[in-house]
């Protein structure tokens, strides 16, 4: 879980500004801060473009991989992980792509220097990124498929303020929202469900960028929604046996590029048949080393889920309680 931050407009930010913003974003990513003006930082250009990343290193650990990343007038900024970036980046090397890093940063930057702003369609992820194009002078925001990881944007008079929290919104600007008492009253009848029924965020002034959207600015500022993805049916025929088979092995694939990680994972036990059947697929299929976690409230009278003991015997599970 990283942290990304930033702001495009015409004036500079003041530098208790943005410090606030980085002690904000501590929790996000404790193995680095950086923070870098990817345009107009230190020149008579009047459009300022600021990026801030607090980095929790998963995939290439060196130095070489953080960010704001830059490849020639493209800077980028970027929460999440890139799943089939192996894939992607074999893809790119073929059509010629060298690479400096082993990070799935890179990849993504690579992708778009490759297929322009297309390039979402072909990852399979997590992420909100920020991405800076010097050559078109247009910011590039944007969110993965279900909107696992957020984005949320404030627009004012200044210009736009974007970050992975609400909290780095309000240092950046300096502003205190306005709360949305419809949306409070929206969640407490309706439940958490409601909330992504409609545009509206828990503040009056700032929007969060829809799941498989991406957001362009021009330099004049000009925002241009796209959604790039929505789910769709496609109704094919097969017998029982193949829908089955045709499950497992697509289950199977997505647990694979998922334990892509150069650092040791784990697995949050619910208790559950989900949860204990991935980590039985992750260790019997592809013989990772199991790290689990499992939260409990012991009260009297309860005892911890049987369902957790099988674990223990069968894949001689590292469980934590």
């Amino acid at each position: 879980m990283c942290g990304i931050a930033g702001f495009i407009g015409h004036c500079p930010l003041p530098d208790t500004n943005v410090r606030a913003a980085l002690e904000r974003m501590k929790q996000r990513g404790p193995d680095g801060q950086i923070h870098r003006y990817v345009c107009g930082g230190n020149s008579s250009d009047s459009l300022r473009v600021l990026f801030l990343h607090s980095r929790l290193r998963i995939i290439d650990l060196d130095d070489r991989a953080n960010q704001p990343f830059q490849i020639g007038e493209c800077s980028l900024i970027f929460n999440g992980e890139i799943y089939n970036y192996l894939e992607l980046r074999a893809d790119l090397a073929r059509n010629g792509v060298a690479f400096h890093t082993t990070s799935d940063t890179e990849v993504l930057l690579q992708a778009y220097l490759h297929y322009g702003a297309d390039c979402v369609k072909h990852f399979e992820g997590m992420w909100s990124f920020a991405l800076w194009d010097g050559r078109t002078r247009q910011l590039m925001l944007s969110r993965d498929r279900f909107g696992e990881k957020p984005l949320y944007y404030y627009k004012s008079a200044a210009g736009l303020y974007f970050g992975s929290e609400i909290k780095f919104l309000t240092a950046l600007s300096n502003q205190t929202f306005k709360i949305n008492r419809n949306q409070i009253l929206r969640y407490l009848t309706l439940g958490y469900k409601s909330l992504y029924k409609q545009p509206a965020t828990f503040f009056v002034e700032v929007q969060e960028l829809a799941a498989g959207t991406t957001l362009q600015l021009d330099p004049d500022l000009k925002p241009t929604e796209k959604r790039y993805w929505q789910p769709t049916v496609r109704q094919t025929s097969m017998t029982l046996a193949e829908a089955v088979e045709g499950s497992r092995q697509h289950l199977f694939e997505s647990v694979r590029i998922r334990l892509r990680s150069d650092v040791p994972l784990a697995f949050c036990l619910s208790g559950g048949v989900d949860s204990a059947a991935l980590v039985s697929i992750a260790a019997k299929q592809f013989g990772c080393n199991v790290a689990t976690f499992r939260f409990l409230i012991l009260t009297k009278g309860t005892t911890r889920p049987q369902i957790l003991w099988p674990l223990f015997v069968t894949l001689g599970a590292n469980i934590h309680l």
